[in-house]
């Protein structure tokens, strides 16, 4: 999240922003270890002119002479944003590769047929990403797990980009450490259970879902309160990864350009990959006496969270009041930690950042 009271940060923001389809899938920095059949249609040409609608190169345009008050330079990035050529020399930001126009590029698509002139294009529909792979390795077991449902898929640019999917273990295999090989006992295989994916762009600072979780679970088998365990989220993984940075001082992400470019301003985030159980929605409820009891559940746990560990889970909603199954019982389960905090930071209170 950008936080800049300064009109020429904020047209170079608008500019990087109307240009992020001019980066390469490795430089945008598309989600790491995750394989994207659609990309393969996606081919890359070095961008040296912008050519005009005629088909003739032009060059870019002049910038104007900088006044004491800098409104030159601010006007001058008016004119680059408003011909889409800032370039990466001018602004520290940018890429010099560009994406050719394919079925997966939203910024150059055409006006439906029978528009009128002027009109705005049409919104190209987002790649389907079922099907699609994640691999990550959790205590010496990497695991590739497929995509084979979406069941919430951000489309905001502010926030933290969450993405949430069904997935199934398709491979389990031990990696070496220490030159030796560890074993995957039953109790350990993901292979046939229920699995949510949870993909999302936080804060790097920022406590994790999965760290709330534990702690919450851990006071609740410390402390004599195993009921609780009922009504929260099993988490079966939370792998962090940091910005990447590569071996070419010169190849920096696009992360590190904008900390390069807004300093204090940008808070640097981390991709977060959640695996949970799966659990079912309200709307698969089957009798009112089954609502009641995961509503008054809900109202339990919560409170419980409040007091004992100490936790506000910041998130009511429907969407986030879940249940499991066990046999002919329900039991409501509160999901979604992500904006939670422990009470002893409640000073920093949630902000868009989080």
């Amino acid at each position: 999240m950008i936080e800049s009271q300064n009109s020429l940060e904020k047209r170079q923001f608008i500019s990087l922003v109307q240009r992020l389809h001019s980066l390469s899938h490795k430089q945008f920095g598309l989600i790491p270890n995750m394989e994207l059949p659609f990309l393969q249609n996606v081919k890359l040409k070095s961008r040296k002119r912008v050519r005009g609608d005629d088909g003739k190169q032009e060059s870019q345009p002049k910038k104007s002479k900088v006044d004491g008050k800098g409104k030159g330079k601010e006007q001058a990035v008016d004119a680059e944003i408003s011909q889409g050529s800032l370039s990466s020399s001018e602004s520290g930001l940018f890429s010099s590769y560009q994406v050719e126009t394919s079925e997966h590029t939203s910024a150059e698509a055409s006006a439906p047929p029978g528009a009128p002139p002027g009109a705005l294009p049409a919104a190209a529909e987002l790649p389907s990403l079922v099907g699609s792979t994640y691999t990550l390795v959790v205590e010496g077991v990497e695991r590739v797990l497929c995509i084979t449902r979406v069941i919430f898929r951000s489309d905001g640019l502010i926030g933290r980009g969450t993405s949430v999917f069904d997935v199934d273990c398709i491979k389990e295999e031990n990696v070496l450490e220490n030159g030796q090989r560890t074993t995957i006992t039953p109790d350990q295989s993901w292979k046939g259970q229920s699995l949510v994916l949870k993909l999302s762009f936080p804060p790097s600072g920022r406590t994790s879902e999965g760290d709330l979780i534990r702690a919450a679970s851990k006071h609740a088998q410390d402390n004599d309160s195993d009921w609780a365990l009922k009504h929260l989220p099993l988490v079966v993984a939370c792998v962090d990864s940091p910005d990447r940075k590569g071996t070419d001082p010169k190849q920096t992400t696009l992360q590190g350009r904008l900390k390069s470019q807004f300093e204090d301003a940008y808070e640097m985030r981390s991709l977060r990959a959640t695996v949970l159980e799966k659990l079912e929605p309200l709307s698969s409820l089957k009798s009112a006496r089954e609502s009641a009891q995961v509503f008054y559940d809900i109202l339990q746990i919560h409170r419980w969270l409040y007091e004992h560990p100490r936790i506000l889970h910041r998130d009511l909603s429907m969407a986030n009041i879940m249940y499991r199954r066990e046999g002919d019982n329900v039991y409501g389960v509160l999901n979604d930690f992500d904006l939670s905090s422990f009470r002893t930071r409640m000073d920093e209170g949630p902000t868009s950042k989080h």
